[in-house]
């Protein structure tokens, strides 16, 4: 049976220094999970939601922001850490989560891309979600 993966991802974008985007498109076995981080998210009043945008057809999510990265992967380690405790999640490794619910598998890690229009360096967060 062939796995399917679906990211989540968070990024700086270009042109607003003070705007993060989180964006994900995701499977129906992948969508609960992802359904309780988006509202662990929007309910925590240090992470302020400028847009929300829901397409329901392929469940794609944009969300506007204004967090500073340390804040936000703060954010992330504590939405991490809610879910092992609820055992929705394990660890496996260093940056490697294995799903007891839902999904097969979760991963985060965070990189740099290079930006050529505006010759810097943008931080994001990925989390890959794969699908039992």
């Amino acid at each position: 049976m062939e796995k399917n993966n679906y990211t989540f991802f968070v990024t700086k974008t270009p042109k607003q220094n003070e705007s993060i985007t989180i964006r994900y498109t995701l499977g129906e076995e992948a969508k609960a999970l992802l359904l309780y981080l988006t509202d662990k998210i929007a309910k925590d009043e240090e992470f302020n939601m400028d847009t929300i945008i829901l397409e329901d057809e392929d469940f794609e999510a944009i969300f506007k922001c204004k967090l500073n990265d340390d804040e936000l992967f703060r954010k992330i380690d504590n939405i991490t850490n809610e879910l092992m405790s609820l055992d929705v999640i394990k660890k496996r490794g260093k940056d490697t989560w294995q799903c007891t619910k839902m999904i097969k598998s979760w991963e985060y890690w965070s990189r740099e891309l290079y930006v050529s229009l505006d010759k810097k360096f943008i931080p994001y967060v990925t989390f890959l979600i794969t699908e039992l």
